[in-house]
């Protein structure tokens, strides 16, 4: 078995590989020209139009390595090689996120387990950094597994321009999407520019609530402002802000159950969010000396969100379990069982960053900085069985008021630390890479839980301090580069809220080592391949806490591994035509034994949920010749991927599946317009999982299936 993967792994690297030829990047990184060679790959904003993908997670889905992990919209948690043990914001209790998102590095994954990846699509982007493995230097807590950095298109000095979009999108099955969006830049003046966007989306649905008799149920809108402006304040020295609000609305769950194939659900009531995003980010640059960069990011961030969710299917038959442990025998299911913010719940972040670097080409460079954050976080909800004490009879005391339980949270958390990395020319065409980032960190909880009308309230604490180094040696030369690479990552521990006490858990550590390499061997042909190895210590997993309430605490595995190969290759095959090939084989699982909080034993040796072992994508693009002075291209692309464990310690499993895209697109002037058809073979593949699994109860799993066959017509108009 191993010598097929190895000659798989050999063969993909001897393949042509994507037709929209990658953007490696890693962000901000020592040096004037930053860190080109190594795990950082991304799309800039033309690349990513041209693909036609409608969201950030279909967009992720292309790149290898990368899983977006679809759940409902804005609550995916993208796992990037196969470091995750949850692949829904809503199953991560308290825990941060182990992949990191940024926008234009501000961090906007908050230690609270709050809101999953929020998605910018509707807004022009500029770059998407899609950096794989820890980024804990440069990027800090959040990044363990790696970071995904959003740049949007940003105002131009001099410079007017217009640009005006529209999309229809016809699913096979469901109702049409719609979405328009607009970009209005102006040059003020010769030193002032400002730039203003505006986008409105509608989505059709495709899933249908069969307990509410509501046919395509999971409808929403998105609905988005952004100004961006730059100041030069002097030749060497400018000023660049941006505020930005985007609010979304879901009506009901876009999960499948209980018929996983199906795109249906049953619940009694709908399952409705709505939330909201706010953030104002200032960039102050300068050049303070010759060869001296000083650059200072503000940033504030609100993120908010109102639900009210059914959970009668996970929670129905609690009374088979209460009843017993009582000594009265199983209670009658309760009808109806909602969860519900009271007032919405609210993650308020502030944070300062400053850095110095060498701008000067040549000799070392260097880049140090200082970062503090501070995070408020608010949570008060409550869980209610209408008609639940009335049909429990004699135990209704054990819900008052219908009340099943209720949590209310106040939480601060601060994070202060030093950074700093070097590259050191050692011989020509090889260099070193050093850095190190000093942390200290702190949560600090105000809490009460109330289960069955009895309440348990506490103040915890958590705290955690580290370094965390990197070291890096690159050789460049005629032919291409290569590396090797040692990093560390971290994510701070936290507190349960489970009765009668408040458990902690430990913060976690991750060690990465990596050998990679970004080959030129021939004109217009690129291989980049990258080999890695990650030891994850008491990794934070998700479980369920032993109370009888869907409550989601964290438990510490021990152990943990992930290791795999990464390849991709572009290659043009005629003068018109360009291929491409990714492959990623990724094997993440547990290293030593554990058992959950919900009491079930899980075997070292278990794999990580979400990641398949391995993904394969491939696409074509030919460039046509049509009438009218209209330039064209079309466009094929496939992705498969492997079976994927639903759950840690689960025997449940999706299936693989693949996905066939078909474009054509045109340009004249500044028209441009592109009609793409999605998952041409109209499969249900799985695209994302939520599995419920509570003590003595059967384990119920949501599926989130891919979109169903579509045809989307993109019209964009550029002056």
């Amino acid at each position: 078995m191993k010598a097929g993967w190895t000659a798989l792994a050999l063969a993909a690297a001897l393949l042509p590989a994507t037709a929209q030829e990658l953007v490696f990047v890693t962000g901000k990184a020592a040096g004037p020209g930053g860190d080109v060679v190594g795990s950082g790959i991304g799309l800039d904003g033309a690349a990513w139009r041209a693909l036609g993908r409608p969201d950030l997670s279909s967009t992720l889905a292309v790149l290898p390595g990368v899983q977006p992990n679809r759940s409902e919209p804005g609550q995916s948690l993208p796992t990037l090689r196969g470091i995750g043990t949850v692949t829904s914001a809503s199953l991560l209790g308290t825990q941060q996120a182990t992949t990191g998102v940024y926008l234009e590095d501000l961090p906007l994954t908050d230690p609270f387990g709050f809101v999953g990846t929020p998605d910018f699509s509707g807004f022009e982007l500029a770059r998407l950094q899609v950096l794989r493995g820890p980024q804990a230097v440069l990027y800090g807590s959040a990044s363990l597994g790696g970071a995904v950095n959003v740049v949007l298109a940003q105002p131009r000095l001099g410079v007017d321009a217009s640009v005006g979009r529209a999309t229809l999108i016809v699913p096979q099955h469901g109702r049409p999407g719609l979405g328009v969006g607009a970009a209005l830049e102006r040059a003020v003046s010769l030193a002032l520019a400002l730039r203003l966007e505006a986008f409105a989306e509608q989505a059709g649905g495709v899933v249908d609530n069969l307990g509410t008799g509501q046919a395509d149920a999971d409808r929403g809108a998105r609905q988005g402002v952004r100004l961006a402006g730059q100041w030069a304040l002097a030749p060497a020295a400018d000023l660049r802000w941006q505020l930005l609000h985007q609010t979304s609305r879901y009506d009901d769950t876009a999960a499948s159950w209980p018929d996983a194939a199906a795109r249906r659900s049953d619940a009694p009531s709908a399952s409705w969010r709505r939330d909201r995003l706010s953030l104002a980010r200032v960039e102050a640059s300068a050049e303070i000396a010759p060869g001296l960069a000083f650059t200072a990011v503000s940033g504030w961030v609100d993120k908010q969100s109102e639900s009210g969710l059914d959970f009668t299917a996970s929670t129905g038959l609690l009374g088979t379990v209460v009843g017993p442990s009582l000594g009265l025998g199983p209670l009658p299911p309760l009808p109806l069982v909602r969860a519900s913010t009271l007032r919405p719940t609210r993650s308020r972040a502030l944070s300062q960053e400053w850095r110095l670097a060498s701008s000067a080409a040549g000799g070392p460079q260097w880049l140090a900085g200082l970062f503090v954050q501070h995070t408020r976080y608010d949570n008060l909800s409550q869980t209610l069985a209408p008609g639940g004490a009335a049909a429990w009879g004699p135990a209704g005391a054990l819900l008052p008021g219908d009340e099943v339980g209720l949590l209310q949270v106040h939480a601060l958390s601060r994070e202060a630390a030093l950074f700093g990395e070097a590259v050191w020319p050692l011989a020509p065409g090889l260099q070193l890479s050093t850095g190190a980032r000093v942390y200290r960190a702190s949560l600090a909880y105000d809490a009460t839980l109330r289960v069955f009308g009895e309440a348990t309230t506490g103040a915890p604490a958590a705290a955690d301090r580290g370094v965390m180094p990197r070291l890096r040696l690159q050789h460049e030369g005629e032919a291409g580069a290569v590396y090797a690479l040692v990093s560390r990552g971290y994510r701070v521990g936290g507190v349960n809220f489970d009765a009668p006490v408040f458990t902690p858990y430990r913060s976690d550590r991750l060690l990465n080592h990596e050998v990679g390499a970004q080959l030129r061997p021939a004109p217009g042909v690129r291989v980049d391949l990258a080999l890695f190895q990650m030891d994850w210590r008491d990794a934070q997993v998700s479980a369920l806490v032993t109370e009888p309430l869907p409550l989601i605490g964290v438990a510490n595995v021990g152990q943990a591994r992930s290791r795999g190969l990464e390849a991709a290759l572009t290659a043009p095959l005629t003068v018109a035509t360009q291929a491409g090939v990714r492959l990623a084989w990724t094997d993440a699982v547990t290293r030593a034994p554990f058992t959950t909080a919900a009491g079930q034993p899980v075997a070292a040796g278990a794999r990580l949920p979400g990641t398949p072992r391995w993904q394969l994508a491939a696409d074509f693009m030919h460039t046509l010749a049509l009438p009218g002075g209209w330039a064209g291209e079309a466009r094929a692309d496939v992705a498969a991927r492997g079976l994927r464990t639903d759950a840690i310690g689960s025997s449940a499993a999706s299936p693989g599946d693949v996905q066939l895209g078909l474009g054509l697109g045109a340009r004249r002037g500044p028209w441009q317009w592109l009609l793409r058809m999605d998952n041409a073979g109209d499969s249900a593949g799985v695209a994302g999982v939520e599995v419920v699994d509570r003590p003595g109860l059967a384990p119920l799993t949501y599926r989130y299936l891919t979109e169903p066959r579509r045809w989307s017509v993109n019209l964009r108009h550029e002056h």
